[in-house]
């Protein structure tokens, strides 16, 4: 017997893993989106503070206006942030 729940977990993992063929390793995104806002804005965040900020905006817009994309998206940068703290990032 499977969790009732675990369909939105599987529809994740596709997403995760579609997105990784589309725009690569997510560790190595991070690092360029911490390039850029230390070039734009001379702020430098961890990785694990840019994730955090990703789910922010995802539970933002999931206040404005719900919709799955939004959950789907915020249980991935969970699973992100787990890797990331694994991975001894801070």
């Amino acid at each position: 017997m499977s969790a009732p729940y675990s369909k939105y977990l599987r529809q994740a993992a596709k997403i995760a893993d579609d997105r990784a063929k589309q725009y690569g390793d997510v560790s190595e995104n991070f690092e360029d989106i911490r390039r850029i806002l230390d070039f734009t804005f001379g702020i430098q965040l961890s990785k694990v503070a840019i994730c955090k900020v990703m789910i922010a905006v995802k539970q933002a817009r999931e206040l404005h206006k719900p919709k799955q994309d939004n959950r789907t998206d915020t249980t991935n940068y969970y699973a992100i942030l787990s890797h990331l703290i694994d991975e001894g990032e801070s």
